[in-house]
């Protein structure tokens, strides 16, 4: 038996699996393998010339320089890897390092499902991502084992993994899902050798390796942008967390990822301070302004981790997604929508046009244009998909006789966003983008090679939306400066504390800055809806958002009479304000300042908002 640890490298004759095998020869001074696929003439030089620069560092009176060879196997095969570990371990009668380099993936887009659904792909992925790195521990694994009967904690099993597998992106949907799982698979193996066996993962990003640099340059450029230290983490990179990975005895079931900051969660600006939005908003209109498709790309990728072949659907596309959305979900869509147009009709008749003679030969008159060119209607997806902004916007936008429509709605989970999508269409839009955030704004603003360039925007979005909004406004029209959705609910003696509570909680649940404020003359009123809304936020799915609003921004405020509820709740002048006493359509007399008002305990905000036309009444 060689004094020397021996190492085996899966895939080590180029890339990350070479600066591996440099890494474990020439630093660790281990006696190297590296298997390979086809390339047998550059499987021979890496090994040659590793094996010579081995020689060279070594002192002349020392022991035998460590050596590399190579050999081939075909890693889809299971007797293969087994014929692969025993020659390994032949040579050197030991094995102590076996690092699983081996993987596959088909370039696809990722943002586009029907590109995810290759059977073969999935197929090659699971055989090469999974069952391969499976496979070779479990044929290395008495060789393992010994190897740490010699020496405790000397035997390690490293598994290269992806940033695709920790986030959502990368090369295709297979590739993705099949590196997660490999990167479980680790863990699990972890769990199942201790205390023999170290076993972990490494999982790089976008190298610059012959397959790094056959990316469009587009996409390179997207990346880079992407990553947070603003460059690529190398190859080197990578064997040097191998390194540390065989040196360190005390760390087992672990993935590092090595990716320059691409997977860190702050590339939604979401996290950002209220400071820094305007900064960050001026940089993506004046990228997208002078760049146009290439930084709406860049962008979609980096916030949205979405980079489809065209933003913009076609019909087949539309088509694709209405058949996925349930029947009963676009019947409800159409009814909505038909409450929604009745409405909206009215009030287009209300709107009349006129002429008249001021004096003797002076006419003065009113005339109702819709907007000519386009009108944009910006279609949130955020938390959870909004249908009711199709509904109130595009629907009452085309009732109005706006000549052409524009809608954008970012993906959801990396993919298109169905229902969202039916209700747009079926409000009548004429072009549908899959494009959301600022990106989507400022690409509308100023029209880019595939965005066409609107007269107005309008719909409700985030912060970073609202802002950008305000900085084109004057360039384009806008509608307003959407804040945080709010509830203020007038209440008596007569309401049900748990109506209370569900109304107060429904707004609350919209995001941690969602204000929701009861005001009320009953204290038994009060006290019980303060109780049901901590209650009921114990089996809320979305109690991680309400508690924080419903903590920070909740209020009950205690009056003597109504008139003092109606007056304190003018002073609010909330979004929304919902009016549950005896006597709801007093409030039309007395209250002037609200969004909208909701009158009776059959009238919730919920329904008014999602299913009623724009103002609702018992």
């Amino acid at each position: 038996m060689s004094p020397r640890k021996s190492a085996l490298v899966t895939a080590g004759s180029a890339g990350v699996g070479a600066a591996i095998a440099r890494v474990l020869v020439l630093d660790l001074g281990m006696n190297v393998t590296i298997n390979y696929a086809s390339n047998a003439e550059r499987a021979e030089s890496v090994a040659r010339g590793l094996t010579e620069e081995a020689r060279v560092a070594s002192p002349e009176n020392g022991p035998p320089p460590p050596t590399v060879h190579a050999i081939q196997a075909d890693l889809t095969d299971r007797s293969e890897i087994v014929r692969l570990v025993e020659e390994a371990a032949a040579g050197p009668g030991r094995l102590d390092v076996v690092v699983s380099n081996f993987g596959w993936t088909r370039m696809r887009n990722f943002g586009d499902l029907n590109h995810g659904v290759d059977e073969e792909d999935w197929d090659k992925c699971f055989g090469a991502n999974v069952k391969a790195p499976l496979w070779l521990f479990h044929a290395a694994k008495p060789w393992l084992e010994a190897s740490n009967a010699r020496a405790a904690g000397a035997a390690v099993f490293v598994s290269t993994a992806s940033v695709a597998g920790c986030k959502p992106s990368g090369s295709s949907l297979a590739y993705a899902v099949t590196k997660a799982a490999q990167i479980h698979l680790v863990k699990s193996l972890a769990v199942i050798a201790a205390p023999a066996i170290r076993v972990n993962s490494v999982s790089p990003g976008v190298l610059l390796t012959d397959w790094g640099l056959s990316f469009p340059p587009e996409r390179l450029a997207a990346v880079q942008e992407a990553n947070k230290l603003g460059r690529f983490a190398t190859v080197e990179d990578v064997a040097e967390q191998v390194k540390t990975f065989v040196v360190s005895r005390s760390v087992t079931g672990q993935n590092a990822i090595i990716d320059a900051g691409f997977s860190l969660p702050t590339g939604r600006p979401t996290g950002a301070s209220y400071a820094d939005v305007p900064t960050i908003v001026q940089g993506v209109i004046d990228s997208i302004r002078s760049e146009g498709d290439a930084a709406v790309r860049r962008y979609s990728e980096k916030f949205d981790s979405w980079t489809p072949t065209s933003f913009k659907l076609s019909q087949a596309d539309i088509d694709h997604a209405i058949s996925q959305v349930p029947p009963q979900v676009i019947a409800d869509i159409k009814t909505v929508q038909a409450s929604v147009r009745t409405f909206a009709l009215a009030q287009k008749e209300s709107l009349k046009e006129f002429e008249l003679e001021i004096t003797p030969g002076v006419f003065l008159g009113q005339k109702n244009n819709p907007i000519e060119a386009v009108g944009a209607r910006y279609i949130p997806g955020g938390r959870y998909a909004l249908l009711a902004s199709a509904h109130m916007t595009i629907l009452t936008a085309k009732i109005a006789g706006v000549k052409r429509l524009v809608a954008c709605t970012p993906p959801s989970m990396g993919t298109i966003p169905n229902a969202t999508v039916a209700a747009v269409h079926l409000a009548g839009a004429d072009d549908i983008f899959i494009l959301g955030g600022v990106q989507a704004v400022a690409a509308m603003a100023v029209g880019t090679e595939t965005v066409p360039k609107v007269d107005f925007i309008a719909g409700p979005g985030n912060a970073f939306v609202a802002e950008a909004k305000r900085q084109l406004f004057g360039e384009i029209g806008i509608d307003l400066f959407a804040g945080p959705t709010e509830v203020l609910v007038v209440a008596d003696e007569t309401a049900d504390p748990f109506m209370v509570a569900t109304d107060l909680l429904s707004q609350a649940e919209h995001g941690p800055d969602s204000p929701a404020v009861l005001v009320t003359t009953s204290a038994a009123v009060g006290s019980e809806a303060i109780a049901l809304c901590d209650k009921l936020l114990e089996g809320l799915e979305t109690a991680a958002i309400a508690r924080v609003s419903w903590n920070d921004l909740g209020e009950v405020v205690l009056v003597e009479s109504i008139d003092e509820a109606y007056a304190i709740a003018d002073e609010y002048a909330s979004e929304h304000v919902q009016v549950l006493t005896a006597r709801p359509r007093d409030a039309l007399d007395k209250m002037q300042h609200y969004g909208a008002l909701f009158l009776g305990p059959m009238t919730c905000v919920s329904y008014g908002d999602k299913v009623s036309p724009p103002l609702s009444f018992p």
